[in-house]
């Protein structure tokens, strides 16, 4: 029997292949983990993670929360805790919307976490 390959699935794989390609060219391998710049919205209606900005190429993410007294920075870190199933942690710009996460874990790891949003919100 013969495998037959549709056009829908060749362009689901493409599609898939440069969501990949665009999140490995955000991503700092570090002996700690991976860095990942990050754009933050806060007072959003909810908690979500759109994508990559493509102006800036930073993980954009959406939070409920307003930035009064580290409540917007502690849901970030929550709730990316949460996404990428290991501790996450703020190393600059605790007090900007754009800011530089450690994710604790190998690059490869994390890449395949941001590669099942593919341009859908990831919602927690």
């Amino acid at each position: 029997m013969k495998a037959i390959i549709s056009i829908k699935s060749i362009l689901v794989i493409y599609l898939l292949w440069m969501v990949v390609k665009d999140f490995e060219k955000i991503l700092i391998k570090t002996k700690h983990g991976t860095i990942v710049p990050v754009q933050v919205i806060p007072g959003s209606k909810e908690f979500a993670v759109p994508g990559i900005d493509e102006w800036d190429g930073s993980l954009k993410v959406r939070l409920q929360k307003k930035p009064e007294r580290g409540k917007a920075n502690k849901e970030l870190v929550e709730k990316l805790r949460k996404f990428f199933k290991t501790e996450v942690e703020i190393i600059a710009g605790k007090k900007k919307q754009r800011k530089k996460l450690l994710i604790h874990g190998e690059k490869t790891r994390v890449l395949k976490r941001l590669s099942k949003l593919q341009g859908k919100p990831e919602k927690a």
